[in-house]
């Protein structure tokens, strides 16, 4: 059961990681529209 819900916190740490890598190349995309 512990190694199960240390999966879970694993893939959600994979998540935001790409999520915040995401917004990162929006915000460097639109600054280099300027």
């Amino acid at each position: 059961m512990e190694n199960f819900s240390n999966n879970i916190l694993g893939g959600k740490g994979q998540v935001t990681a790409t999520a915040a890598l995401t917004e990162l190349r929006k915000i460097s995309n639109l600054l280099s529209e300027m």
